[in-house]
């Protein structure tokens, strides 16, 4: 059976908070669908990012350009996963960074003074999403490691053998600015028959 998107955030909400229904009802009234279409911003550079949110179906890219607006994406995030800019979130700060779709993503998100109430009202959103802030610093705090020791041969290697999906979801021009090296060194890369 078909779900429908918000059949789909309420069995998030349940299987990772482990909420009874009053409660899920409650984070029911905060969260906000939204629909990112392909190659629309959930969040731009320099502008204050107003939201957090999950994602129910789709993917993104979340990048930086530097002075000559080269862009350099640091990572991608897919179904079930947070979204957004959590320093300027939190912090109500402008964005270093873009986050981009690559495909038409459903978001729901929620606002700063939504999360905040939400977290007084319903604890065990707040300590979910702690729990999954320090998750993604670690994801994040990986990834610096792997662009410092890793060349992009080994980083390629390591897509292919431990997340597939981000190659066949992902388009290659994306795929090579994670990489850190020109559409055409991957497509080289890809041929070498590794």
């Amino acid at each position: 059976m078909i779900k429908t998107p918000k059949d789909i955030l309420k069995y998030i909400l349940v299987e990772k908070l482990l909420i009874d229904e009053e409660e899920l009802a409650l984070c029911m009234n905060y969260f906000h669908k939204d629909i990112i279409l392909k190659d629309s911003f959930f969040i731009k550079e320099a502008t204050p990012a107003e939201y957090i949110g999950i994602i129910i179906q789709g993917c993104t890219r979340t990048y930086i350009t530097d002075d000559n607006l080269k862009e350099s994406t640091l990572f991608f995030s897919f179904e079930n996963e947070f979204l957004g800019d959590m320093k300027s979130f939190h912090f109500s700060s402008p964005s270093d960074i873009n986050i981009q779709a690559i495909e038409n993503t459903v978001v729901y998100k929620i606002s700063k003074n939504d999360f905040e109430t939400l977290g007084i009202k319903v604890p065990k959103f707040k300590n979910w999403y702690s729990v999954s802030a320090i998750q993604m610093y670690i994801g994040l705090f990986e990834k610096l490691k792997e662009a410092k020791i890793w060349n992009p041969k080994e980083k390629y290697v390591y897509l292919m053998k431990h997340k597939p999906y981000i190659l066949q979801r992902v388009p290659l021009k994306y795929i090579a600015a994670y990489l850190g090296i020109e559409p055409q060194s991957l497509s080289r890369l890809r041929k070498s028959g590794i």
